[in-house]
């Protein structure tokens, strides 16, 4: 099962203001696609360009998020920064959960392309990436879109890593209660991560409760010290809930069944929640 490296297909619409679209051949596992810019004329060019990139298998989204998040969420990992230079960067788009201690734990999450569920006969047939690019970028665009991939297992789809983006709004400061964030369906089976970024102040604790038993309770300092005793590096103005912080790939919350679950959210201010929740799931028909 060894891994191999290699370029994608060329990508079309490739330009400012327009949505570049990559689609993605059917038949082996993908672990991670690495997403390479190249810009002419040394005009300024970052992942903060990238206004939304949204993975679809089947054609429906399991990954959405903007550049700037997701370059957030690597550096949490403790992942190099994507910047090259002023003009270009390679921006990393995992799959598989990233540090963990097992093998097993860290591919669970991988792509697999091609490969029939023997029960139900589902199958990913179709796997496709779009990238919206700011249409103030100056000068002409390039991109190169690699994969780290390796043969497709048995079995199915499998496990896949939903991570999509979600806003609520706290009105100042004390404690916000948020029940109706997505949980219980084909593609909210387990919590994986929550990642909180404030537009305003700071977010000092959150409480998560599931069926009124508290299940994480932690302020940010606390929080904070806790991922830098393991693999992550905490960002700055973000709050991440991680069931992976101790290299556990078995240990997500359980979202089935759940008749209330509800995260408990200090500040200590007014602002804007930027949430991009990363669910455990399957592959909806």
């Amino acid at each position: 099962m060894s891994r191999i490296s290699v370029k994608m297909p060329n990508g079309e619409g490739i330009g400012a203001g327009q949505t570049a679209t990559f689609k993605l051949p059917i038949g082996r596992r993908f672990h991670e696609l690495s997403l390479v810019s190249t810009t002419s004329g040394g005009n300024p060019f970052s992942f903060a360009d990238l206004l939304q990139i949204r993975l679809f298998v089947n054609g429906q989204v399991f990954h959405r998020y903007t550049g700037a998040q997701r370059e957030a969420m690597n550096r949490f990992d403790g992942r190099t920064p994507s910047e090259i230079d002023a003009s270009n960067f390679i921006l990393v788009i995992p799959f598989q959960r990233y540090k963990l201690n097992t093998l097993a734990g860290e591919e669970e999450t991988c792509v697999n392309t091609g490969s029939a569920d023997p029960k139900t006969g589902q199958q990913i047939t179709s796997f496709y990436m779009e990238v919206d690019i700011n249409p103030n970028t100056v000068g002409s665009i390039g991109f190169t879109l690699n994969a780290l991939q390796s043969e497709a297992q048995p079995g199915g789809p499998g496990t896949l890593l939903y991570t999509i983006p979600y806003t609520r709004n706290i009105a100042g400061a004390g404690d916000t209660e948020f029940s109706d964030l997505p949980r219980g369906s084909a593609q909210t089976l387990a919590l994986n991560r929550t990642f909180m970024n404030p537009s305003a102040n700071n977010i000092t604790r959150c409480v998560i409760e599931r069926n009124q038993y508290i299940v994480f309770d932690r302020t940010s300092a606390q929080n904070a010290r806790v991922q830098n005793d393991g693999w992550r590096v905490p960002q700055v103005n973000w709050y991440v809930i991680d069931r992976t912080e101790d290299a556990l790939g078995g240990d997500p919350i359980d979202l089935v069944g759940a008749a209330d679950f509800r995260y408990r959210v200090t500040a200590d201010g007014a602002m804007t929640v930027n949430f991009v929740q990363e669910y455990l799931g399957t592959l909806s028909s």
